[in-house]
């Protein structure tokens, strides 16, 4: 009886066990025809008493997780003078769709900077989380707003770093978080407008308020003032903005799921207040984003000089359509979480504290290493790469190189490259903070182009769930395709090789001997500046006898493969020539690293989905014949 009763709570769980769906559709089964999700009776908490406060959040939490809200986002705007907090959340959807909405958009934040009362600190960080995203998307706003709340907010806040209530003696954690939130977007969007001294005075209190959450635990209960999934979601912006994947020495993620948990998801049901729930879906929705970039720091806890993983994310973001965030790591962690992003990014100082054993590990693992670095630590940098890596080819960086003009066209960038005959695996450039805190433009041109590069769309990882799928067939290099190497007799087979590799009689014979006997050759270039394809084909060619013909059955969709490849030239076609019973395909890109989980293959060939296509219609041609 019992093992029925489980069974059917499993069947009951399974189909939508998903929080995020769950409760995304407990909201719109919630919605009315005319109230929307407002309450039918007066309420007294701010989140919610407001005309249009309930529905501004739950539009904005579906619109965060991919919902259709057309119908409920017009309702919105037809409200003629909204509190300021429900204008706050009303542009924070429009910048969802700032295309649509760039009107809107830009009246709102007009009218919020006009008309603000900056007397409650957590209506404020609204307000300024959503002017921040209006910067983003391009709309401008008067520096002498930025530097009037800055100035307000510096004088509130506390000798030990954190905000409290006047009656109160204590700093608490709400109105902490909401003062740093506040803080981050004046340093973010006011940046060009700041003197040095304004900058290092702002990003020095940032620090303070920054270390007050990392010298105090968590909440387990709401702070107050808010209701605890708020409290939860604007923490969430704070971690996210900093790189912290903890905060108080706790998970943050992992410590507001389980609460969104407890409190909102039982296994049948979905309960709780339309704003709590609406607060919680914005959580998991953003919460979740996979890493784009991990930044190396010294010490765990200190806002990064310059922001310059957080720019890079932003712009990723803005370009691609699609979530990413980043995140610190240093030595504590193992080198295996160092690869939960397809980028290692140090700054600095930080470029030369890794140690040598580390940056081996790492780089043999797959990873992508960027140093963004000043004139005079250059030097000791390329020293300490040619140590490491005294095999690595290295050649300064020039126009031509992708990172000048994958998507972005950049000029006057020194640096170097060290490659490994495959793929570029350490990329260094000198960039150099201003007195306001901020990089050159080129700098953070090429580092877009790098992250755009190195990460496919759709494809960054999963942080609940990585998956590293193998090749389906053989792979072999060139000079193991010998009479004495271990290979099969007939099927298919995958066989690369690496720039200058040596393409002997030998080999050719081998070749043609293999698919004589019904085989099927894959020839792959590994890496993007490889000639072996085709080279390997003008070989084969040779004998006039042959036949070079088009792959007709594979169809390349341009719009499945990695993001930087839809802006770059299309991959050549796959051509094959047929020899006694067999064939040899000549693919001029890199096959195999498609299905690693590093990084950096996709600006050489086809995404992961796309490869295992193209391998599966090679496999069923060759079973078929």
């Amino acid at each position: 009886m019992l093992f029925k009763l489980l069974s059917l709570l499993i069947c009951l769980t399974s189909a939508n066990s998903d929080p995020v769906i769950r409760i995304a559709d407990e909201l719109i089964a919630r919605k009315h025809d005319t109230l929307f999700w407002e309450p039918s009776s007066p309420t007294s908490s701010w989140l919610s008493k407001h005309e249009g406060g309930t529905t501004a959040v739950v539009t904005l939490a579906l619109a965060s997780a991919g919902k259709d809200v057309e119908n409920a986002a017009n309702q919105l705007w037809s409200i003629q003078s909204p509190h300021a907090y429900v204008r706050s959340l009303r542009l924070l959807l429009w910048n969802t769709n700032i295309e649509r909405y760039r009107e809107r958009a830009t009246a709102d934040v007009k009218a919020l900077v006009q008309r603000f009362n900056t007397d409650s600190l957590l209506q404020l960080q609204f307000c300024l989380m959503a002017l921040q995203e209006s910067h983003r998307n391009g709309i401008q706003i008067n520096s002498s707003y930025w530097k009037q709340i800055a100035e307000q907010l510096l004088h509130e806040q506390r000798h030990d770093g954190g905000w409290g209530y006047p009656q109160q003696k204590d700093s608490k954690h709400n109105l902490t978080v909401a003062g740093l939130n506040c803080l981050l977007a004046i340093t973010e969007s006011a940046q060009h407008a700041l003197t040095q001294s304004q900058h290092e005075t702002i990003s020095q209190h940032s620090q303070q308020a920054a270390d007050w959450l990392q010298n105090n635990p968590l909440p387990t209960t709401n702070p107050g003032g808010t209701s605890f999934m708020s409290f939860f979601f604007t923490l969430e912006r704070v971690a996210m903005c900093c790189g912290f994947t903890r905060v108080g020495g706790q998970d943050w993620y992992l410590l507001g799921k389980q609460e969104v948990l407890k409190s909102h998801c039982k296994p049948r049901t979905i309960r709780g207040a339309n704003v709590n729930l609406a607060f919680a879906l914005l959580f998991l929705a953003r919460g979740d984003a996979p890493y784009l970039v991990c930044e190396f720091t010294k010490e765990h806890g200190t806002i990064p000089r310059g922001q310059l993983s957080q720019h890079v994310s932003n712009n990723y973001e803005s370009t691609t359509e699609q979530d990413a965030t980043w995140k610190q790591v240093t030595l504590d962690e193992e080198v295996l979480h160092w690869l939960d992003a397809p980028l290692l990014l140090c700054v600095n100082e930080n470029a030369i504290a890794i140690p040598t054993s580390h940056m081996k590990s790492y780089v043999n693992s797959g990873g992508t290493v960027v140093a963004v670095i000043s004139k005079s630590q250059r030097k000791q940098f390329s020293e300490l790469m040619n140590q490491s890596f005294p095999h690595f080819s290295k050649r300064d960086i020039t126009n031509q190189h992708w990172s000048q003009q994958l998507f972005n066209k950049t000029t006057r960038i020194r640096g170097s490259v060290w490659e490994n005959g495959v793929r570029d695996v350490v990329i260094c450039f000198e960039g150099t903070l201003n007195n306001r805190g901020k990089f050159p433009p080129n700098c953070m041109d090429a580092l877009t182009n790098i992250a755009l590069g190195v990460s496919e769309l759709g494809q960054l990882k999963d942080r609940s769930e990585v998956k590293d799928a193998q090749c389906s067939i053989p792979c072999f290099l060139a000079d193991e395709f010998t009479e004495d190497s271990q290979i099969p007799t007939s099927g298919a087979i995958l066989l690369g090789g690496l720039r200058g590799a040596v393409i002997t009689t030998e080999l050719i014979t081998q070749m043609i001997d293999f698919a004589t006997r019904g085989g099927t050759i894959i020839v792959e270039s590994l890496g993007h500046r490889n000639q072996f394809t085709q080279n390997v084909q003008e070989h084969i060619m040779m004998d006039g006898d042959i036949e070079l013909q088009q792959e007709t059955m594979f169809h390349q969709s341009s719009n499945r493969r990695g993001w930087s490849l839809q802006h770059q030239q299309q991959v050549q076609p796959l051509f094959y020539v047929e020899i006694g019973s067999g064939r040899i395909y000549f693919a001029h890109f890199d096959i195999r690293h498609a299905f690693s989980s590093t990084t950096s293959w996709q600006i050489h060939g086809f995404d992961r989905q796309t490869t295992l296509e193209l391998l599966d219609t090679i496999v069923k041609e060759h079973d078929s014949t």
